[in-house]
């Protein structure tokens, strides 16, 4: 006769990840919105680059618009880097918790 098999804990996922990282959590959500907000300011300034600097044929405006976009695209870069970073960090703490308790309750 097959043993039902009992679940180690009654925990959620959520809970897991919620639990130590609240902080960083939220901090992820924060950089994520700051990222949106760099990968559409680089939209806006090829539009601007187009029917502003280029239709005007002013040289400042296009030298500040490429400006602006090469820096977007930069921080837009740079953070998504930090959100990779942020998310590993994340999961390898609730991964640890979890062997943790695991050799605690004796099934690892």
């Amino acid at each position: 006769m097959a043993e039902k098999s009992v679940p180690v804990v009654q925990r959620t996922l959520f809970s897991w990840v919620f639990n130590k990282n609240a902080k960083l959590q939220i901090l992820l959500v924060v950089i994520i919105l700051a990222t949106v907000f760099a990968r559409v300011l680089p939209l806006e300034m090829q539009k601007r680059v187009v029917n502003e600097a280029i239709k005007l044929r002013k040289m400042d405006l296009l030298l500040l618009y490429c400006g602006i976009y090469l820096g977007a695209v930069i921080l837009a870069s740079g953070l998504k880097y930090l959100i990779n970073i942020i998310q590993t960090l994340i999961s390898q703490r609730v991964l640890a918790d979890m062997r943790t308790i695991a050799e605690l309750l004796g099934i690892a």
